[in-house]
């Protein structure tokens, strides 16, 4: 997990333990000057920060840092970086990995990258205006066809906006009809992995908007538009299950708050309030891990990270030892970011048998790139399945004849065959190499 810390001019890299707890290596990693958001690429090679004005000066370094990553999960930076365009605030990469997407809040622009093999960064287009002021945060939708942008200043009182864009086949931007209204100061927004549903935090009124995502686009206010969210809500994210949404209620400097909000969220979209609990000082960032089971919170005035075990109804319940310190000062806007787990493929070989007699299966060599197989399901293709079954189970068939056998693999992180994205990066790279078929040929036993 990488955090980055806009004071001090640096990102944290942590070990996430099974337990949940936070391990920070020793060595902060230079960023450049001022990082707020911080992305990473689907494929966990590349990540990126945007680093705009450093606090309570002008000074504004206007560039996205580059890093690689290692195999080991260090950030190596890379040189140069790129420009952007007036106080880069927030970064969404696409689904696919091809194009990196830049809210600049010092021109009310995106600024839209194609990302190379090697982690370059070249320009698609010119910035594209926003349509609003005081541009701030950005979320795509999962198949990467919508691109959407809050407005807001967290310390002002008018009427905000969402506004939308269409995205070509080649990453570029297309502004899409007329702005939609929002609360006071619109935040870092959540889009549920399904694509269905995107909720926006809004600071200054302290309200969470709800939306349906039409398949053209479109959006129509969820059941009850308007949730109430306490304190400072300036940054939301939803589950990998798509069942429940965290808003973090921090988002100042001088705030004083410590909440953490959960929501349950329906069927139809509406949000239904669970509890608050505290984090560390004005939470400003969060993140759950790709399998859903932990939920981080980057604090904005404790410089720390607090961890919680998110619960099968939502309940969140502190991690011993949190909160975890960062190394660093003062993490930001969308600050903190889990390396994407990549998914497993499955593959298997079989020795049929005749019927009457056991067929045994072999799924050894399926792989993971970054753990280990944890589950494998089988469908013997005569009726008969075998949830977490091994990887070398045995099948008496009763009948002959030709049968397709699958089998599908889930890694120790939860992932399988869907690829799960949250708006800006992704938490699980799964994909149909995670299911295999075979077809066998049961003959009659002979004698």
């Amino acid at each position: 997990m990488y955090v980055t810390n806009i004071l001090s001019n640096n990102v944290s890299t942590f070990d996430i333990e099974p337990s949940g707890r936070l391990a920070l290596r020793d060595e902060l990693t230079s960023a450049g000057g001022a990082p707020r958001s911080v992305v990473v690429t689907p494929d966990g090679r590349f990540a990126y920060t945007a680093n705009g004005v450093t606090p309570m000066t002008s000074d504004d370094f206007n560039s996205i840092s580059r890093y690689r990553i290692t195999a080991g999960g260090n950030l190596v930076p890379l040189t140069p970086p790129a420009t952007a365009n007036g106080d880069p605030d927030a970064l969404a990469v696409a689904p696919n990995g091809r194009t990196l997407y830049v809210v600049n809040r010092g021109t009310d622009t995106v600024l839209p990258f194609r990302v190379g093999a090697d982690g370059q960064l070249v320009r698609l287009s010119d910035p594209v205006p926003t349509g609003a002021e005081n541009a701030r945060g950005i979320a795509l939708t999962p198949d990467g066809r919508f691109l959407f942008v809050s407005h807001g200043d967290p310390l002002g009182t008018q009427q905000d906006w969402l506004t939308r864009f269409a995205v070509g086949g080649d990453g570029t931007l297309a502004p899409m009809g007329r702005r939609v209204p929002i609360g006071s100061a619109g935040g870092a927004m959540a889009v549920t992995p399904d694509g269905r549903f995107l909720y926006v935090p809004c600071s200054a009124s302290q309200e969470v908007f709800g939306f349906r995502i039409g398949p053209d686009g479109e959006l129509t206010s969820v059941p009850g538009r308007r949730f109430d969210a306490p304190d400072v809500p300036i940054a939301a994210v939803a589950t990998p299950d798509g069942r429940h949404l965290f808003v973090a209620a921090g988002g100042l400097v001088i705030s004083t708050s410590t909440k953490v909000s959960a929501y349950r969220i329906r069927t139809n979209g509406a949000l239904e309030h669970l509890a608050n609990v505290d984090a560390g000082r004005a939470p400003v960032s969060l993140t759950p891990t790709p399998d859903g089971r932990h939920l981080y919170v980057a604090n904005l005035n404790s410089w720390d990270v607090s961890g919680f075990r998110i619960g099968r109804q939502g309940q969140l319940r502190e991690i011993a030892g949190s909160p975890f310190p960062t190394g660093g000062r003062q993490p930001a806007f969308q600050s903190i970011v889990i390396r994407p787990n990549q998914g497993p493929a499955a593959a298997f070989t079989a020795r049929a048998a005749a019927t009457g007699r056991p067929t045994t299966f072999d799924a050894t060599a399926s792989t993971d790139p970054d753990g280990r197989i944890a589950r494998y399901d089988w469908d013997f293709g005569d009726g008969t399945v075998l949830p977490d079954g091994g990887p070398k189970p045995a099948h008496v068939y009763r009948d002959t004849g030709t049968f397709q056998v699958r089998l599908a693999v889930t890694d120790d992180e939860g992932c399988t065959t869907l690829f799960v994205y949250n708006g800006t990066s992704a938490l699980c790279t799964g994909s149909p190499a995670a299911l295999a078929t075979r077809t066998i040929v049961i003959p009659r036993e002979l004698g």
